[in-house]
């Protein structure tokens, strides 16, 4: 779960480190893939985890997007 934190640490910040959180989800996402049926049940629980994460960081980008006409 050090992959979610470090996601979540990145996303929670009052200026949000987009870059730093994509590479970190990322990142998990590709380690649970190679991982396959291997994990077990914790996998089920780590995929929850990668959803939630790529959730968070959806909201937290159209937050920081800057909406049009705004200069």
């Amino acid at each position: 779960m050090g992959l979610f934190q470090l996601a979540a640490l990145h996303l929670k910040q009052p200026e949000p480190d987009l870059a730093a959180a994509r590479l970190a989800i990322d990142t998990m996402g590709g380690l649970l893939a190679a991982a396959g049926d291997r994990l077990g049940e914790d996998g089920e629980t780590l995929r929850e985890a990668l959803t939630e994460a790529q959730r968070a960081f959806v909201a937290r980008s159209d937050a920081a997007a800057p909406t049009a006409g705004q200069d």
